[in-house]
């Protein structure tokens, strides 16, 4: 299976939250629920990105732009789908 870096998973997140991304266009909250889920089925680093999401939250979310509440809803979805 792929690997993939933390900061990719949050910056895609965060511009399907804030409908920049015309690849999901609708329901934000529900296309960013998808996308997570995807994702913690579809690699093999889904628990290691989730436990360094939460470990450094101030990082995820200054890098991101979303707020810390909305960083952990993250790792709670993709803790959810493992």
């Amino acid at each position: 299976m792929a690997k993939i870096k933390t900061y990719d998973v949050l910056l895609e997140v965060a511009q399907i939250l804030r409908g920049e991304n015309k690849a999901w266009e609708g329901d934000s909250v529900w296309n960013a629920e998808t996308y997570l889920h995807r994702f913690a089925n579809d690699f093999d680093n889904a628990k290691e990105l989730a436990d360094d999401i939460e470990e450094n939250i101030s990082a995820s979310s200054e890098v991101s732009g979303l707020h810390p509440n909305r960083i952990q809803w993250i790792v709670n979805r993709i803790r959810e789908r493992l």
